[in-house]
């Protein structure tokens, strides 16, 4: 389990193409996904979601969201008029 950060685990893996929502109050919200065998404990870059090759993030603000992948910049989109991302 992860030391840092809320989580939602899957029993089964996922396959094919899938999609959540999250609902957030308009602040700073990061959501991450990452393969089951991607580093639990400690701090370094391992078990940093979004500065792996084993996962991917998206972090919202008032002023854009951002996506990481492996340490990597992907790209930023205009601020959400929805408070769901």
């Amino acid at each position: 389990r992860f030391t840092r950060f809320y989580q939602v685990l899957c029993q089964n893996g996922l396959q094919e193409n899938h999609y959540w929502e999250v609902e957030w109050d308009g602040g700073i919200v990061e959501v991450a996904v990452s393969y089951k065998e991607i580093q639990r404990m400690g701090s370094g870059k391992g078990s940093c979601f979004g500065h792996n090759k084993l996962s991917w993030k998206l972090i919202c603000s008032p002023s854009g969201c951002t996506f990481w992948h492996n340490s990597l910049y992907k790209g930023q989109i205009p601020p959400a008029r929805s408070h769901r991302v």
